[in-house]
């Protein structure tokens, strides 16, 4: 099941549930019990992080195919 990050439309707090997509707007606050919630779309960063000097001496893989 994926997880959701949402924020409470009426005590504004953030929390993250695992839940189906169908089940989402049957979901309750765990602050206040609210289902009045709102989905909160949240930057995904993969990968290594480099102090930026602009070479991080990775080398991606190669396929096979040239």
């Amino acid at each position: 099941m994926p997880l959701f990050d949402l924020r409470c439309n009426e005590c504004n707090q953030e929390f993250t549930k695992m839940i189906s997509y169908a089940k989402l707007a049957d979901s309750k606050c765990p602050h206040c019990n609210s289902n009045n919630h709102e989905r909160v779309y949240k930057a995904n960063i993969k990968g290594p992080i480099t102090s930026g000097s602009g070479s991080s001496g990775y080398t991606p893989p190669t396929s096979g195919f040239t």
